[in-house]
């Protein structure tokens, strides 16, 4: 297995914040596949109205939550002086 030090000086500096970021983009994912799904059910007719729509919304709106909610961690993580310099060293912004 290969492992890069970089990444395991990010996770020692980092913690639990990039751990809850990638959880809520993952469940973001989940809920666009929701709504993906419920949009191709409604193109095949393969299930009740009421069923589509809640896979539909639903989707949408588990997505829609979960992209907040990782955006705001996201600019907490950069907004902190610990943080930010050691992620800026090791990904520059050209």
């Amino acid at each position: 297995m290969i492992v890069h030090t970089s990444s395991l000086r990010l996770n020692n500096r980092v913690g639990p914040e990039l751990v809850e970021l990638g959880l809520w983009l993952r469940i973001g994912f989940i809920g666009a596949a929701a709504g993906v799904a419920g949009v191709a059910q409604w193109f095949d007719g393969l299930a009740q109205p009421r069923t589509m729509l809640a896979l539909v919304a639903g989707g949408i709106a588990v997505a829609a939550f979960s992209y907040w909610r990782s955006s705001v961690i996201l600019a907490n993580v950069d907004a902190s002086t610990e943080v930010a310099p050691f992620v800026r060293t090791m990904f520059p912004v050209s």
